[in-house]
């Protein structure tokens, strides 16, 4: 059995600012703060979650934004799990399970062009995710076991998407993409 409760209080600041409006440059900001109070019949946390939005126009075809903040996730052992109820593992908790916790980085260009009169736009994308907690789900150790632990080591995903938009004809749109994901987490002491 398990009993949840979480309390949250959130507070925001925006800030926008014009350098050049013929231009179209122009700076914009977003910072706030969320805490959460998590109490469970196990434990009791007090989290607080920073994040930070900014965003700066060079002109009304070139963007980029950077944003970073402290996520945290209340992890759900079955439901997270459900595709593993099929088997005959068998669920084992090792420990008392906490709060998932990671810090999310990264950085967006956007470049929207003509050719022709067709419109068209060039994004890149480059985010990272660093877990201070995870639920980690081992189906390795044991070929009888489905394991569910706590981060012991380091977590952590990279990921770096590239995309190219295209207008073809009215109504018709050519999308081509390439997405790299370099995922890891501690299993068993090893980084994997």
């Amino acid at each position: 059995s398990r009993i949840e409760q979480q309390s949250s209080l959130f507070a925001e600041y925006d800030f926008q600012h014009t350098f050049n409006e013929e231009k179209g440059s122009s700076f914009a900001a977003i910072v706030g703060i969320r805490g959460d109070w998590v109490q469970t019949n196990q434990y009791q946390l007090i989290i607080p979650s920073p994040r930070v939005n900014l965003k700066y126009n060079f002109n009304e075809n070139l963007v980029i934004r950077a944003s970073g903040g402290r996520g945290v996730r209340m992890p759900n052992l079955l439901i997270d799990n459900f595709r593993y109820m099929a088997s005959a593992r068998s669920f084992v908790v090792d420990s008392i399970i906490l709060p998932e916790i990671a810090w999310n980085y990264g950085l967006n260009m956007t470049y929207n062009f003509s050719l022709g009169e067709r419109e068209g736009s060039f994004s890149i994308d480059a985010y990272r995710t660093d877990f201070e907690n995870q639920l980690i789900t081992d189906i390795d150790a044991d070929a009888t076991e489905l394991r569910l632990y706590n981060l012991n080591g380091q977590s952590f995903a990279n990921s770096i998407l590239v995309a190219w938009t295209q207008d073809i004809i009215k109504g018709l749109e050519l999308r081509l993409a390439y997405k790299f994901n370099d995922v890891r987490s501690t299993f068993d002491g090893n980084l994997d």
